[in-house]
């Protein structure tokens, strides 16, 4: 008897609740709480898309897989923490109302992060007039508001191989997180053999066995060493050296930190990948691609600056492309580092065939300087390269517009784009594959740097600027988890030391 009376109490709760739901009306008033939120406009949208009616506590139940969706935020490379907002039903007007626009501003908040990533790059220069659509148009609020939340998600995926790769890399680490007794394997250096089941622990932990009791043969084990070196960008000799050791104990939790940043880059790239063609340059994996849509146009390595000249992250546009440049030695590298050798030896000049301006341009005569005299804050000249093979920026330099003097450049260091570690610049980029980038940006006038391959190098020669017929946009960031051409997963060593101020999962 009692269990009846205590089922008919909830049945009638369940009925008033339903009913309380079904009257009620989210009034201009109710909405006007939500004044400062930045998705405001867009839950005014939201409601006068559906008459103005409660939505998510009515008898559907809407707010169940919602809120289920908003608790997994982490499966989607986001913070749970960030959507918060109160899921069970309440009886009372304007509680209930409150309620449900608390869980709207919530809704649109993880549906705009996954539209458009949920924080804009750290950025030293921002040359592009672009901000992501992060408001969900009124086709997207239609999705939101029946329930159809998974066709929603996946609408806001970007289009790119990359993001699959990093995504499953990163829901992986959180399954492993997740076993019963999880603990980090860690591998010590020097590596010996009563270290191998920890090893191929930590290899499965990192995603790259399916399973930690794998068998192995000598010859398989070395291959496995080499995917691993590959996978941590390090020299491949299938040795486990301190470096890789050292790679494979970076904590899982930091893994995932770097693969959230990363998959959120990608969803803030997206509205540009779609505008049009656009050359995406990442400092920390020493390589940039120029894609249009889906399609890759050019992949090239690059080298970047130094730690202590580091390239700076921005975005901006390609305007020009300037063929057989002169070098135009920025003060400090011709204070530091060329005077000391001019001062030991004026033939330093001539061999790095270097002319000598004043302050007003003019060329000066070496000879009548006292370099003796002069430093670092007596320096009243300009040190310029002329064209040739040994210039600095090699026979072709792109311009776009940046507070910092830096470009993307050719180089007759040709050498250094086989190397791994690929930051020796003072900031600049130099491009591994130049006449391919020029192609790209001259368009119908391409002509004139296949010209200039048949030439090669010529001493002397004055610079041509030809404008750009197809000026691209540019962004260089700095990402340490990132994927290759192939859509291979990888991480960089944290070159810059900037890792350390990624948001991590509580």
């Amino acid at each position: 008897m009692k269990n009846n009376c205590l089922i008919l109490l909830l049945i009638a709760r369940f009925l008033l609740s339903t009913q309380a739901a079904l009257c009620q009306q989210v009034s201009e008033k109710d909405i006007s709480a939500f004044a400062r939120s930045p998705r405001y406009t867009s839950i005014v949208a939201f409601y006068e898309a559906g008459g103005g009616q409660v939505t998510w506590f009515g008898p559907d139940s809407l707010h169940e897989p919602l809120t289920t969706l908003l608790e997994s935020a982490a499966s989607y490379a986001l913070f749970a923490d960030d959507y918060r907002a109160t899921s069970s039903p309440a009886v009372g007007g304007s509680a209930l109302v409150n309620k449900d626009i608390r869980l709207t501003d919530a809704a649109l908040h993880f549906f705009g992060d996954l539209k458009a990533g949920n924080r804009t790059p750290t950025l030293s220069y921002a040359g592009l007039s672009y901000e992501p659509e992060t408001q969900l148009d009124a086709s997207e609020i239609q999705l939101l508001r029946s329930g159809r939340l998974q066709e929603l998600e996946r609408s806001f995926r970007p289009r790119t191989d990359a993001y699959g790769t990093l995504l499953g890399l990163l829901l992986h680490f959180q399954l492993v997180q997740r076993t019963p007794g999880f603990r980090e394997a860690r591998v010590r250096f020097p590596f010996t053999a009563t270290q191998h089941s920890e090893f191929m622990l930590r290899l499965y932990q990192l995603g790259l066995l399916r399973r930690a009791d794998t068998i192995l043969t000598d010859i398989q084990m070395q291959q496995t060493i080499v995917r691993t070196q590959m996978h941590f960008a390090l020299s491949t000799n299938g040795k486990v050296t301190q470096a890789l050791v050292t790679a494979l104990n970076v904590p899982l939790q930091q893994r995932s930190a770097e693969l959230c940043a990363s998959i959120n880059l990608l969803r803030w790239l997206e509205g540009l990948r779609r505008k049009g063609a656009l050359l995406a340059l990442n400092i920390a994996s020493a390589d940039m691609v120029v894609v249009a849509g889906d399609d890759t146009l050019l992949y090239s390595r690059i080298v970047a600056g130094k730690p202590a000249t580091p390239t700076p992250t921005l975005t901006s546009t390609i305007t020009e492309v300037i063929l057989f440049p002169f070098w135009m030695v920025p003060h400090k590298i011709a204070t530091r580092e060329l005077l000391p050798l001019i001062k030991a030896s004026r033939a330093t000049l001539d061999v790095g065939n270097f002319q000598v301006l004043d302050r007003a341009g003019r060329v000066v005569d070496p000879r009548r300087i006292n370099w003796k005299s002069l430093n670092a804050g007596n320096f009243p000249y300009v040190l310029r390269q002329m064209s040739g093979c040994d210039n600095a920026l090699g026979i072709v330099k792109f311009n776009f517009n940046n507070p910092f003097t830096v470009y993307l450049h050719d180089t007759p260091s040709k050498g250094l784009f086989s190397t791994d570690h690929r930051f020796y610049s003072h900031g600049c980029m130099r491009v591994e594959k130049p006449d391919a980038l020029a192609h790209l940006l001259l368009g119908t006038n391409r002509m004139a740097i296949d010209t200039v391959t048949a030439k090669g190098c010529l001493h002397q020669a004055g610079p041509k600027t030809i404008r750009a017929e197809r000026p691209l946009p540019l962004v260089v960031f700095y990402a340490t988890a990132w994927s290759t051409p192939k859509g291979e997963p990888r991480f960089f060593q944290d070159v810059y030391q900037r890792n350390a101020l990624l948001r991590r999962q509580p």
